[in-house]
Parts: structure tokens; C-alpha cells; sequence
């Protein structure tokens, strides 16, 4: 990081050191990855502080697209008051005097990201999960560790659920390149069709950028939905398991491109298959063998000889009367 001086005049002119970043900032703080500031436009903004401050689009404060992190509207006249360092809090003030704590898309993106970088697995889907983020970085960050941990991504999660739920929101898009672009890549210009730029103006010919990034990220849900049914094959023994992770199976032939619903309904009968032998096997068990049969026959006989003999006695006793 480059050592530099944060100042703010009484004007409102924000510079960090000779550089003049803004003439409009109202209050900043500082973050272990961003400056952050609020400016008489109702914004706040970020500044990557491992950019240098030699590049430009380091401190640009205009949005670059419509996934752009580095700005976010707030409340007219809120304050900056405090950045929880290390965390993905930041703590305005705003005109009528209360205090309110948000949560920022580009700090929380950092945190998840440096968790990720840990292996932390679990933390960055229940991370994730409250703040709403595209479940996609857990696998795009970087996607070769990602495959390499998926034994511990599963023992991370811990429930079927969260498996399922990671599975389901999957696609063929790389959003590390897209809607969760690092600052520090800059633009990402991408070439309009060639029926739009021969009439479009040059001011317009950046758009949103992807559709590279989609289409080598192709194959992605496919890879992940055959690694993690190998990791609950390792995991359960059994490629179809009888626990909660057989949803997960099922879910992951259903996600796959184009869907492999076949398989999943192949899975299915095997399963109601070994279920109807198992209820075969208990209603065979419950009947009564021929051991017991021959056991309970001479008892009856002799309980219906005994019988008969009470009843001549009592005739007899009753004629003799």
C-alpha cells in the first residue's frame, strides 16, 4: 500500500495526497481495503486502497456499469461515523440524528472473498446467504480450489439443504467477471453486434460486460454437479445414498445443462425398488414359520380334549342329580 494523507477541507474538496479526488465529499473513514467517503449527492463511494494512486480509474467516481460496487445512494445528508475494521459494517448518521448500520455490497464482497481465500467454506454461504449475493463466487473465485476442497465444501455446509440450495442457484457464468468484477480490472469493454455499432454512437458502445466471460465459464453447473456427486458417493459409500444427501443427487441431475431428468428418475425407481423389497422382507419375517405351527397345534388339541372332558363331567354330574 501506498502511504499517502487523507484530507477534507472545509469546502469539501477530498485529496489523498496531492491528488484531488472530489469537490463534493461531505465525510470519510477509512477501511483495511477502501476509503470510503459521502458526497452532497446522496453517495457513497469506494476507493480500492491497493490501486495506485497513479491510475485514474482508481479514484473514478462516476458508475463504470450497472453492477459497479464502488457506489451506493444513501440517505440526503447522511454522515459517515464509523467502518468496523475487519468487518462488513459501516455505521452512518444521519440528518434527524439516529445512527444506522448497513451493509455495503463492496465490503461485504471483500469479506466473503478473504474468507474464501481461507477455505472457509461455510462462513462465506451463510455470509453470502443474509446479504443476498449471487451464491456463484463460492465456485468462481477461484474455481480449481474450489474443486480441488469439494470434500471439505461438503463438510462445511453440513446440510442438504444448503447443498441443495448452492446447487440450484449455479449457472454457466463467471461472476467474478461480470456482476462482482474487481475494482482493480477496470473497464470491461465489450464489442457491441455489428447491426448496433453501425448506427450507434461511440459513447454508447460500452455495455455490460459477460457474455465472453458466459461463454468460457460454459460447462461450469455440469462440473460441479459431477464433483459433488462424487463427493457424496466418497462421503456416504454409496453412490445413491439413503440420507438427506439423496436430494442432493437428485437435484444435481435435474440442474445439470441440459437436465438429466432420465437419470434422476432411474434414481428414483432403484430407490423405490430397494424400499419395496425391504417391505417384503419385514412382512415375510412376521409371519409365523411351520416350526411354530406344529409348536401350537398339539396345544389346541389338548386344550379342546380338555374341554370336551369338563363338558361329559358336568352332564354327568347333572343326570346323576
Amino acid at each position: 500500500l501506498e502511504e499517502a494523507v487523507v484530507s477534507l477541507t472545509a469546502t469539501g474538496v477530498l485529496s489523498i495526497g496531492d491528488i484531488e479526488v472530489t469537490r463534493n465529499c461531505t465525510s470519510f473513514a477509512v477501511h483495511h481495503r477502501y476509503l470510503l467517503y459521502t458526497t452532497s449527492t446522496h453517495t457513497l463511494r469506494f476507493i480500492d486502497r491497493t490501486a495506485s494512486l497513479q491510475d485514474p480509474r482508481a479514484i473514478q467516481t462516476d458508475r463504470r456499469h450497472a453492477h459497479d460496487m464502488s457506489v451506493r445512494e444513501v440517505e440526503r445528508g447522511a454522515l459517515l461515523v464509523a467502518v468496523v475494521a475487519n468487518n462488513t459494517r459501516v455505521v452512518l448518521q444521519l440528518p434527524r440524528g439516529n445512527l444506522e448500520t448497513i451493509y455495503p455490497r463492496a465490503l461485504v464482497l471483500d469479506s466473503a472473498r478473504r474468507m474464501l481465500d481461507r477455505k472457509e467454506y461455510g462462513r462465506t454461504f451463510m455470509c453470502l446467504r443474509r446479504h443476498r449475493v449471487d451464491l456463484n463466487l463460492i465456485v468462481d473465485h477461484c474455481k480449481e480450489a474450489f474443486f480441488d476442497d469439494i470434500d471439505m465444501v461438503l463438510e462445511q455446509l453440513g446440510s442438504s439443504t444448503h447443498l441443495n440450495l448452492l446447487l440450484s442457484s449455479l449457472r454457466d457464468e463467471d461472476v467474478t467477471e461480470t456482476i462482482f468484477q474487481d475494482r482493480r480490472t477496470g473497464h470491461v469493454e465489450v464489442p457491441l453486434p455489428k447491426h448496433l455499432t453501425e448506427s450507434t454512437p461511440d459513447s454508447v458502445h460500452l455495455r455490460t460486460p459477460g457474455l465472453e466471460e458466459c461463454a468460457a465459464s460454459k460447462g461450469k453447473v455440469n462440473r460441479v454437479c459431477e464433483a459433488v456427486r462424487h463427493a457424496i458417493e466418497r462421503r456416504e459409500g454409496v453412490a445413491l445414498p439413503r440420507s438427506s444427501f439423496l436430494e442432493s443427487v437428485l437435484v444435481s441431475y435435474a440442474k445439470e445443462v441440459p437436465p438429466r431428468l432420465d437419470q434422476a428418475l432411474v434414481a428414483i425407481k432403484h430407490i423405490r425398488a430397494e424400499e419395496e423389497e425391504q417391505e417384503r422382507c419385514c412382512r415375510a419375517s412376521d409371519l409365523p414359520s411351520a416350526d411354530d405351527n406344529e409348536n401350537t397345534t398339539p396345544a389346541s388339541s389338548s386344550s379342546s380334549s380338555s374341554s370336551s372332558s369338563s363338558s361329559s363331567s358336568s352332564s354327568s354330574s347333572s343326570s346323576s342329580s
